[in-house]
């Protein structure tokens, strides 16, 4: 009977002394988050700002109604948090990746405040911005494997 307890009790600790699992969902990678919120919102914004220029002459890409300013806001607001999910345990690599996820994100609320004002030259300006910070971080973290034919490695286990 002391060795029923004995293993119970020993049970019950191993159990309890196990590291809890996050109360956050990781099944999607930095890559998933970079093709289906960051890829596909940072390419709304570009391509709401700026000038297309042909032969017939010069036009404004700024959105013209409120639909469109509001999918611009949108976007702003899905890669901001897609920045605050790559700084989540799990998904960061180290301190300067959290430094550059939080470079994006506030770039993108830079380009929400310019989006929420309608101002298509603060949206091309801010998007600029914006672009900035990915390749930056890119430089570091994504160009180096690729070049050399490696797969990204994952991030450190939380």
């Amino acid at each position: 009977m002391k060795l029923v307890i004995t293993l119970a009790a020993l049970s019950a600790c191993l159990v309890g002394c196990s590291k809890p699992a996050p109360p956050y969902n990781l099944d999607n990678v930095n890559k998933d988050l970079m093709t289906g919120i960051i890829d596909a919102s940072s390419f709304k914004i570009w391509n709401a700002s700026g000038e297309d220029v042909s032969a017939a002459g010069t036009k404004s890409k700024a959105p013209t109604d409120e639909k469109e300013w509001a999918a611009v806001r949108g976007a702003a607001v899905s890669v901001m948090e897609a920045g605050n999910l790559m700084m989540l345990p799990g998904r960061s690599y180290d301190a300067d990746w959290n430094t550059r996820a939080r470079a994006m994100s506030d770039a993108a609320g830079a380009v929400k405040a310019a989006a929420e004002a309608n101002d298509g030259k603060r949206v091309f300006d801010t998007g600029g911005k914006l672009y900035e910070t990915c390749g930056a971080c890119h430089e570091k973290y994504y160009i180096p494997y690729v070049s050399a034919g490696k797969p990204v490695p994952p991030p450190p286990k939380a």
